[in-house]
């Protein structure tokens, strides 16, 4: 992959994948930043997890900006498949932009991008980037956000969160025509996962593609960054949120499935991709009533949540943007992508 086995030079600079010692340093940093109540040793194998997957081990590099032999910053470069407009690419993913101490202030972490995409147009299509910071600093750099839409609802009849020490009894059901049911997702139904996620990729201009040691590895990364939010506060052990898997299974086999992070005070739908619109909108009622039966009072998606009239206000309002992309050399623009958007399948795929 990208930069594999060697460093970018530029005069007294170099960007380079990071030895085992050289990664020290930014494993703090993404402590301090992100779990600053977790213990570093705790911290650190957790890191180091993160990275041994199957999947990971194979497609993600830590790459560090070395300024006259002193690491300035760093990020994370994930090698993914893509498929744009049908054809399959490679793309870079870039996540964990940090700047060490010793960089700030100097310039740096811009540099380092734009060495990496510079390095990137020989190997990749395109350049993929989440952020929560804002997109004035990467907009600099050449990239472009995508829409991001977010479909509140606010049950009226909802008389708070559920408590948080299991679910309730009671089976939710869903008026729907349509002869199929919904069970949880155990690791029997990854193959099937992986056929429905990606058929619904294809029907769409771009999208992240999916092997199952990819999703094995989205499992593992969710239980590690549970395991985290459990230790910055153990008083709150689901502050990370539950995410659950359910699947529409109909004419023995799997139609569509919703993804959901279950919090104390609201439901976030993070995907729903299915063979058809029907299918699509039976799981995603399955979620509806999920949530009222919880007792959940707030779900939020970026699919369009339809509900029954009466049951739910819905909102629509456009937060920051979390997924930024460099055109590198796929041709792609803003204008492929018009507000609102649904040409862009929203996920876990957040680095």
């Amino acid at each position: 992959m990208a930069l594999h086995g060697g460093g970018l030079l530029m005069g007294d600079t170099e960007l380079r994948p990071l030895v085992f010692d050289d990664l020290e340093p930014v494993i703090e940093l993404h402590r301090q930043t992100g779990y600053p109540e977790v213990p570093q040793d705790a911290f650190r194998r957790a890191y180091m997890e993160t990275l041994r997957t199957r999947w990971a081990r194979g497609h993600i590099q830590v790459l560090g900006y070395f300024h006259r032999s002193r690491l300035m910053a760093s990020f994370r470069l994930h090698r993914l498949e893509m498929l744009i407009n049908g054809v399959k690419r490679n793309c870079a993913g870039v996540g964990a932009v940090l700047t060490l101490p010793e960089g700030r202030d100097g310039g740096h972490t811009g540099q380092m991008l734009r060495d990496a995409l510079e390095r990137f147009r020989s190997q990749y299509s395109i350049c993929t980037l989440f952020s929560t910071t804002g997109p004035r600093f990467y907009k600099s750099l050449g990239f472009f956000p995508l829409p991001n839409l977010k479909y509140v609802l606010v049950r009226n009849d909802a008389k708070g969160a559920h408590d948080g020490h299991g679910r309730a009894d009671e089976e939710p059901e869903v008026d729907e025509r349509l002869k199929a049911e919904a069970r949880a997702y155990v690791p029997a139904d990854l193959p099937e996962l992986v056929q429905v996620y990606n058929l619904d990729v294809s029907l769409r201009k771009i999208g992240i593609l999916r092997s199952e040691a990819y999703w094995e590895h989205l499992f593992e990364t969710d239980r590690i960054h549970q395991h985290l939010a459990v230790l910055a506060n153990a008083d709150d052990s689901r502050r990370a949120g539950e995410l659950r898997t359910y699947l529409c299974h109909a004419h023995d086999r799997t139609a569509s499935y919703v993804t959901v992070r279950v919090r104390r005070d609201r439901m976030q739908v993070l995907e729903v991709p299915a063979e058809s619109a029907r299918f699509q909108s039976w799981m995603l009622r399955y979620a509806l009533s999920v949530s009222q039966t919880e007792q959940i009072p707030r779900v939020e998606s970026q699919v369009p949540l339809r509900a029954g009239e009466g049951e739910v206000r819905v909102l629509v309002r456009r937060d920051t943007p979390l997924m930024m992309l460099h055109p590198l050399d796929s041709g792609l623009t803003a204008d492929d992508f018009p507000y609102p958007t649904e040409n862009f399948l929203w996920s876990r795929d957040r680095f």
